[in-house]
């Protein structure tokens, strides 16, 4: 058993260069995880890959950290173990843990540093083209003639490896193949669904304590298990699917799979991206009572405000409808003809003639415009920062978006934001923004539909 009378949670710098830094994390479990960080957590401080649970869980640990996207320069690492040499000794059993370039240097220099166990997520057999017949092993951007022949020899593997991958995405199946074919204590495990996402769908701290002992003992059913229940309710998963199945109109799978993430932090890791690619697709479905559902759940975890207004402009298009500027106190933005100026009111939804307050976007810039009859008007603070119809050309009238309370949205222009009180009216005077001064964007009836 080894020794692990250093103190708990000591955290040092035990080697750098320019290439890469090696972190010591004393913990109190007698086996010793080896972790490589990938392209995205480079050295930054005392910080490691994979800290954070190690932290949490008391995991002995030495963090190697590249400084940029180097796949580990075989003379720095060769430095590193040397210069880590007593701490590796303390403990026979070493488990090595990384993904994609961190996966690659796991492998890649498993022998180097005595590994038991090898822990690899979607991991590269190599980024030189020429080693890889034809085929574009990608990351090509990184790849540079001191990284020649760099590909993962029968004599560099040592240990039970576990690789983990997503055989529908082909750059990694072939490396997942490749390294295979390469060493003979290599288990490929199948994650479909997720693409190269295998290191975030599987991170955590139970997880990880979960894989290596999994790893540990040799045991592919617990992995089996591992990967079902990460995958299950994957972010990662459900877009892939939910795009697919949209995408092949088929709109019934595809709301069902993204109800399927039905809790705020599910419906926040989905993404920006997912839901203006989807909802555009469920919409154009004739049935879209579910879709639009669907997409009034998700616009309220859009985090730009930007976002949030583009949302609500497609949600209120899809519903024949026209957005109107609603108040913390429910109420609407309208143009009272008799009072020349901007008030606010209880919301219309009811197709009730009303003068309503339109927002025009121009970049991150916002404009506010009234319509009476076929005509635009533009509306600007006066001496007493009211909105009024704009009476002199050149008159500034532009707002800036910012974060609101509740998902909402503010309107500030000279450090002031605009405001509604309590008495119906409207003016741009706070110095800061809470509950009066955040709107939101809804869709009302549309007058004559």
């Amino acid at each position: 058993m080894a020794d692990v009378t250093l103190e708990a949670q000591e955290r040092q710098v035990l080697y750098d260069d320019a290439d890469l830094r090696v972190i010591w994390h004393g913990g109190r479990t007698d086996y010793l995880l080896i972790t490589f960080g990938d392209m995205t957590t480079l050295a930054s401080g005392d910080r490691f890959f994979a800290d954070a649970p190690c932290v949490k869980a008391g995991i002995t640990c030495l963090g190697i950290m590249p400084k940029r996207e180097n796949w580990y320069p075989v003379e720095s690492v060769a430095r590193a173990v040397l210069a880590c040499a007593s701490r590796l000794a303390a403990y026979s059993d070493r488990v090595v843990y990384g993904g994609s370039m961190g996966g690659y240097a796991a492998l890649k220099y498993s022998r180097l540093l005595g590994a038991t166990t090898i822990l690899a997520l979607c991991p590269q057999w190599s980024i030189d083209p020429a080693e890889c017949e034809g085929v574009d092993p990608g990351w090509g951007q990184h790849f540079h003639a001191g990284l020649s022949r760099m590909g993962i020899r029968l004599e560099d593997v040592a240990g039970e490896a576990f690789v983990v991958f997503d055989p529908a995405e082909p750059r990694d199946r072939f490396h997942a193949r490749r390294i295979a074919a390469t060493a003979h204590t290599v288990h490929l495990l199948s994650m479909p669904m997720v693409g190269h996402h295998v290191t975030r769908v599987l991170a955590g701290t139970e997880r990880l304590l979960r894989l290596i002992a999994a790893g540990q003992k040799r045991d592919l059913s617990a992995f089996a298990n591992i990967i079902r229940e990460s995958r299950k309710r994957s972010s990662q998963r459900l877009r892939r699917l939910a795009l697919r199945a949209s995408r092949n109109h088929s709109k019934l799978l595809a709301l069902a799979l993204v109800a399927r993430a039905d809790d705020d932090a599910e419906a926040r890791q989905l993404g920006t991206g997912f839901f203006f690619s989807i909802l555009p697709a469920l919409l154009g479905r004739a049935d879209r009572g579910d879709a639009l559902r669907f997409g009034r759940r998700f616009h309220r975890h859009l985090k730009d405000p930007m976002d949030r207004i583009l949302a609500a402009s497609i949600l209120a298009d899809a519903e024949g409808r026209e957005i109107a500027i609603v108040s913390g106190h429910d109420t609407a933005l309208v143009f009272d003809p008799d009072l020349r100026r901007c008030v606010h009111r209880t919301v219309e939804r009811d197709g009730s003639p009303s003068f309503h307050i339109r927002v025009r976007m121009t970049g991150r810039l916002a404009r506010f415009h009234v319509q009476i009859g076929g005509v635009q008007f533009d509306l600007v603070p006066n001496d007493r920062a009211q909105l009024v119809l704009q009476s002199q050309d050149g008159q500034d009238s532009t707002f800036q978006i910012g974060d609101g309370q509740d998902g909402g949205i503010t309107f500030s222009r000279h450090g002031l934001f605009l405001t509604a009180e309590p008495n119906g009216s409207i003016a741009c005077h706070r110095p800061k923004a809470r509950s009066h001064e955040s709107f939101r964007l809804e869709g009302i009836h549309r007058p004559g539909a």
